[in-house]
This record gives structure tokens, sequence and C-alpha cells, in this order.
């Protein structure tokens, strides 16, 4: 196995770099070893910098056209079978919706429960405004890794950036109580590994704010993250600085939730483990290039038709040929040329993409 470029004394149960270093896993070996399983595009919240825009408008409209599109129990459970049989190890739920949702609620603890009866380890990412005692406890009995997405700790710009009252008093008295039913760390081989973690991303005026979440995290016992911003969704035309937000990313960060060492032999440099070793699935059955890249839908096809070694053919050449010309980020979606490589793979596939990636780019990495 290649030296672990990311490792640390301090990960996150579900993180890339759990399997890598704790039990010594190279990705890549198994078909598939990450699935991410999208919940539908809905959220009581409206952050300014939403990657999926999935604001509560008109709900009555959009749940009857959910619900008539979504993948079903048994659905859901026969992909979760045969991504066991490929070799799945983690199943995340980091978007596209928010699935806390109590709508969502017999959808979420389904998919929970198949994957703990499949030895799956499932990790939940939410805002955190609709956790309870009860639903923490099911998590805590089914051995699930929470991520609490958490951008400020001041009251006010908290609630005018989600754009619900009083919003942060809620969230807060859940964070505490999930501190208590999750929070703390189980030492494996001399590592501390945590199931609770809060991530957090560079904003234009959240420093102090991430000063302050990093501080509460070591207090309370559990994991900090904090991400590089995507440009994508209602962020799509922000410039990143990302050699600067690298740096406070790596400097802030306990450790990364997002890498995976495995991809330094394929490509010559850590990428996103849920990319690069997985495959993201939306809630209608529809097969993504990367969980988070709503953009691409339609381009591998949808997992009711084409079934999961099929989507997973397809997400694979995509990806590799995404590398081969000249694809340079960790991540894709924060690749500067991600825009004009997907639409020029919408348009005939491989062949029209030869010159997306002509202009040489240096390599960018993250936590």
């Amino acid at each position: 196995m290649l030296p672990l470029q990311f490792r640390s004394s301090r990960i996150f149960r579900g993180a890339p770099i759990y399997c890598e270093q704790i039990e010594g896993v190279t990705y890549g070996i198994n078909p598939l070893d990450f699935l991410s399983l999208n919940f539908p595009p809905l959220c009581n919240y409206r952050c300014n910098f939403c990657l999926a825009s999935g604001t509560i408008d008109d709900p009555t409209a959009r749940l009857n056209k959910i619900k008539q599109d979504s993948l079903t129990p048994n659905e859901y459970t026969r992909i979760i079978q045969e991504a066991k049989g490929l070799g799945t190890r983690i199943i995340e739920i980091s978007g596209e919706g928010e699935p806390t949702l109590p709508v969502f609620r017999s959808r979420f603890y389904h998919i929970i429960n198949q994957a703990t009866k499949n030895n799956i380890h499932t990790v939940i990412y939410t805002n955190g405004f609709w956790l309870d005692k009860n639903l923490l406890n099911f998590l805590k009995s089914r051995n699930t890794s929470l991520v609490l997405s958490v951008k400020y700790m001041n009251m006010k710009k908290y609630n005018e950036t989600v754009g619900v009252n009083n919003a942060w008093k809620k969230v807060k008295k859940n964070i505490i109580m999930a501190c208590h039913i999750l929070g703390g760390y189980t030492e494996e081989n001399k590592i501390k590994v945590y199931r609770l973690a809060i991530s957090s991303t560079i904003l234009n005026d959240n420093y102090d704010d991430n000063l302050q979440l990093r501080q509460f995290c070591k207090k309370q016992k559990i994991l900090f993250h904090l991400s590089t911003l995507i440009p994508h969704g209602k962020e799509e035309k922000t410039t990143v600085d990302f050699a600067k937000q690298n740096f406070l990313s790596r400097k802030l960060s306990f450790s990364s939730i997002i890498m995976a060492n495995s991809s330094v032999g394929k490509i010559g440099f850590p990428a996103c483990g849920t990319f690069y070793y997985g495959l993201g699935i939306n809630y209608d059955g529809q097969v993504l290039f990367d969980a988070h890249a709503d953009d691409t839908r339609g381009i591998i096809g949808n997992i009711k038709k084409i079934g999961l070694i099929e989507a997973l053919r397809r997400q694979r050449r995509m990806r590799d040929f995404f590398y081969k010309k000249g694809g340079s980020s960790y991540c894709p979606l924060r690749d500067p040329l991600y825009e004009k490589f997907v639409n020029n793979y919408k348009k005939e596939g491989d062949e029209t993409c030869i010159n997306c990636f002509a202009v040489s780019r240096r390599k960018t990495s993250s936590i």
C-alpha cells in the first residue's frame, strides 16, 4: 500500500481514511467501496450557499412529483444488497435535500436498517434542525455516524443565512443533545475514532465562527472538519481561492472526512473517496457523476433501467476520462473546468471532451 498522505490521530468513523488507516484497506480492489444515496431536493432551510437549492417552496406539488418518481423501499433494498455484494463498506446520505425531514422519515429508517442488516456503515449529513432523542438513539443503536452541517455560531448570522427565525436556538439545543448521545470517541489502534462531527465551509464572513466551532468541538469531544467552498448551486459564480482555502482547511480541521489516499496510485494525488471509489444515486434512480453533481442527471442513466453494475461501468468511464484529459482536483465540482467538461460530455460523450482540458493546471488538494 502507498504511504498515507492523509492520516491523523483523530478520525471520523465513516471517513475514507478510517478504513485505510485503521483497517489497512486499499480502495479500488472491490468494484464499489462507497454508495451515496440522495434524498429528494426538499429542505426547511433557504441557505444562500446551498448546492441543491432544495427549499420547500411549493411542498404539495413537489411532494406529489417526488412520490411518483422515487425509488421504492424494495428498490432501495435491492440496491443495498447488490452494493454489498460488490464490496460496499459505507453508505453516505449527504444530499440532495435534508434527509431528516419528518416526511422522509420512513425512507430514512428503511435505508439505515437495510445498511445495518448488510453490515454497511452509514454516514448521515444533516442541518440538525429535525433531530430528536428518538432519532439519535436510533442512529446510535445502528452504529451510524452523523455529520452536522453548521457554518455559523453567531445566532443572527445563522438565522439570516438559513432563512428560518430562531433556527439557531433549536439547532444548538439539538447539537448538545447529539453530543450527549453520539459524542466522545473510542480508541482503535491508538487512534481516537469519532461518530459525531461538525462540518463547516469557508465563507467570506465566517472565519471567527469557524474558530468558535473548532473550540466547541474540542470541548465536546467531537470531530471538526472545515471544507473549501464548492462553486456550484447558489455559489456557481463564486470565484474561490483554493490555495488559500486549502491552507485554512488543513490548519483548522481535526482530520479529513473526504479524502482517500488510495487514488494516489491511479491519478497521482488523494481524491474524494465517495466520488472516486463510490457511486451517487439520486432519489429517483438517476445515477450522478458525483453525489452533488445534480447537473449530470440523465448522462449516465437511471438505476431502475440499467442496474448497478452497468451504472458503475458508465460512471467509472466518465471519471477516468475526466482525469485522463486533465482533471486536476480531488473533487470534480471544485475543478475550474468542470462545467465545460460536463456540458461537452452531455452533447456527445467522451470524444468531444478531448480538448476540454487543454490548459495545464496545478493539482489541488484539501481535506
